[in-house]
């Protein structure tokens, strides 16, 4: 799944984008790896899986992938992700530096074609 980040042009022609969401470019295409209500988790620029504001983006691909599972909470919230991330992997660990969760993965980005091999951003081989 796709999304690209919206962009907002002044009255200069400039482009305007939310400064707080470092990491971002505008009118550019992000492979997606997660929705909540309010956000969207995607692959930045170093392909880290980065969570930032739904309304900063526009899927661009179609609807959330049949294989992708929903995990509903009591507090209303849920999460959208790859089946790949359902069971053993949350990224809290990734974020840790769990070497199971770079593991997980580093096996989704480099089954998908994101990336190959040693530049699957995990160091725990």
């Amino acid at each position: 799944m796709k999304a690209k980040t919206k962009v907002d042009i002044d009255d200069e022609g400039k482009y305007s984008f939310d400064g707080q969401n470092r990491g971002l470019l505008p009118d550019r295409e992000y492979v997606v790896v997660g929705i909540s209500r309010s956000y969207i988790r995607v692959l930045d620029e170093q392909c880290c899986p980065a969570l930032y504001p739904r309304h900063l983006f526009e899927t661009i691909d179609g609807p959330i992938p049949d294989d992708w599972v929903r995990k509903d909470y009591s507090s209303g919230e849920y999460d959208i992700t790859p089946r790949e991330f359902d069971a053993e992997f949350s990224f809290e660990d990734y974020f840790d530096g769990a070497c199971n969760a770079k593991e997980i993965f580093k096996r989704y980005v480099i089954s998908r074609g994101i990336l190959t091999g040693k530049n699957s951003g995990t160091d725990c081989e």
